[in-house]
């Protein structure tokens, strides 16, 4: 067993409520699915499906629910009797009502939709819940499921005459974690797997909400690196870098994180196109995960993920909490995350269960201050050089020559691939359609990181032109800065063209170059 294991399932086997804070990929989700269960068979009568829900289990996001009801499935297998269910957004209401209907003792939700079935599923009893877990409940609070969760405490509380046992369960100690934990824990144990983190702790304010957060944990294996890169070049050192590690390497499953769906649009089709008219052969099956996806793609996705050996799967952030997927090799953080707090759960997805894993953020000059800010969060990275990763654009056979000779090369097939990238996308409606929304969508995401980040990502710092190529547009067509217009507005705009004016209107602007708009 995991030392969190260890800790844990005595304590909750015990029936006390619980904190437990451990590392990501630790075995947290066994721990308490092994006590529900256990305790669940323990009770005289038997517990059986009619018996109605005994246990709720809270999660963020789809993807994390349907994997924990895996792994209740599979321990629940051997009773029959005990029933689990996992009921989220995404499925079909009518299906989830005759599944609670029949009968189910381990129910696994998204708060949101939970709240649905307690308004409208009227065969929805919560008079025999016993158990209530929060999983990754820094998460839960941040994406906004507080009022949720304070309407399921109440629903239980005002249907069930019995006490519950609660436990909660996250990486990092917010303040609103420490208010749950008020709220709805009764004497609770702390758990902590580290014992050095409570003579090292320090604070960090997270800048996103202003609160002091407490240094999160990262896995023992983790290996951090970060790269500077110029924004024109970004595109061709992420190809560079999956080439290197998929046909020089042969590494395993790689883990890429993009700012927004239309980028990972883009990046998808092109990785399609790109062994086409491009010497890089992509030995990799690459894959794609983003929230505009119907909740079967992405079950799909992540199934057909977990079953290759190798393969890229570029991401948002709903990848980014406690999916544990098998032998990841790699995170690349293509974009910043801003947040330190989710930088550690996006590496999280590597060196779990005690294996190795790499992570790899993408910096430019102008963001370069970010490391120090993670320092501050006890997070430290080592640099990985730009010119190290365009070897990956070279053949095998010239790996082994001179290192300077290999830096030359290695610019001079970058410059290569880069118009072979930007004529491929220029001769693709298809593909410049996407690059030109991806475009967009990137600069608008730039826009949004908070007012406590802006001395290291501020959208004056961006280059349109170099954003452009990072997109593989030769330009920037007129069509886009007036796209930005309207979502980033005029001001900010301005801040990206310095010393030019935007116009007022469509009318002002009849040409399709940049120029003639900002004039």
């Amino acid at each position: 067993m995991t030392k969190v294991q260890t800790k844990s399932i005595p304590i909750l086997l015990d029936g006390k409520d619980a904190l437990i804070r451990s590392q990501t990929g630790s075995g947290k989700t066994l721990a308490y699915a092994l006590a529900v269960i256990q305790n669940l068979q323990s009770l005289i009568p038997h517990v059986t499906r009619q018996s109605g829900p005994t246990a709720l289990v809270f999660v963020p996001t789809r993807e994390l629910a349907l994997q924990t009801f895996e792994v209740f499935q599979r321990l629940t297998l051997p009773v029959r009797r005990i029933v689990a269910t996992c009921i989220v957004g995404g499925q079909k209401r009518k299906s989830e009502k005759a599944r609670l209907r029949k009968g189910s003792n381990i129910i696994i939700s998204t708060p949101g939709r939970f709240i649905d079935h307690i308004e409208n599923t009227h065969c929805l009893s919560l008079a025999g819940v016993k158990w209530i877990v929060f999983d990754e409940a820094d998460r839960l609070l941040d994406m906004g499921f507080q009022k949720n969760i304070n309407q399921i405490l109440r629903s239980v509380k005002e249907q069930s005459k019995i006490k519950q046992q609660v436990v909660l369960l996250s990486a990092t100690l917010t303040k609103g974690v420490e208010n749950l934990v008020n709220l709805a824990l009764m004497d609770p144990v702390y758990i902590e797997t580290d014992l050095k983190t409570e003579k090292q702790a320090q604070i960090f304010v997270d800048p996103y909400t202003g609160l002091n957060v407490e240094k999160a944990m990262l896995p023992s294996k983790l290996t951090q690196y970060v790269t500077v890169v110029p924004s024109k070049l970004r595109l061709v050192t992420l190809l560079a870098f999956i080439n290197k590690k998929s046909n020089l390497e042969e590494s395993g499953k790689i883990l890429v994180f993009l700012s927004c769906r239309d980028s990972i649009d883009f990046h998808f089709k092109l990785l399609d196109k790109m062994a086409e008219f491009l010497d890089i052969k992509v030995k990799f099956q690459h894959f794609q995960l983003h929230g505009g996806m119907s909740q079967s793609e992405r079950t799909k996705t992540i199934q057909d993920y977990r079953r290759v050996k190798s393969g890229v799967l570029l991401c948002t952030d709903v990848a980014s909490r406690g999916l544990d997927i098998p032998k990841v090799d790699w995170v690349v953080q293509h974009n910043s995350p801003g947040n330190p707090v989710d930088y550690v759960h996006r590496v999280g997805r590597t060196a779990r269960a005690g294996k190795n894993g790499n992570a790899l953020l993408v910096l430019s000059p102008a963001e370069v201050e970010y490391t120090s800010l993670l320092t501050r969060f006890n997070i430290v990275v080592q640099e990985l050089k730009l010119e190290e990763i365009l070897f990956g654009l070279l053949e095998k056979k010239q790996q082994g020559i001179n290192y300077n000779v290999r830096i030359q090369m290695g610019k001079e097939e970058a410059s290569k691939v880069h118009r072979k990238l930007e004529e491929l996308v220029h001769e693709n409606k298809m593909l410049k359609e996407l690059a030109g929304k991806a475009f967009v969508a990137y600069v608008r995401a730039y826009a949004t990181y908070p007012a406590a980040l802006k001395h290291i990502f501020h959208i004056q710092n961006l280059h349109l032109g170099h954003v452009a190529k990072s997109f593989a547009l030769q330009d920037t067509p007129s069509e886009f800065l007036l796209s930005l217009k309207k979502t980033v507005g005029s001001q900010a705009l301005r801040q990206m063209m310095p010393k030019k004016s935007i116009p007022k209107s469509k009318s002002e602007s009849s040409s399709n170059t940049p120029d003639e708009i900002a004039k």
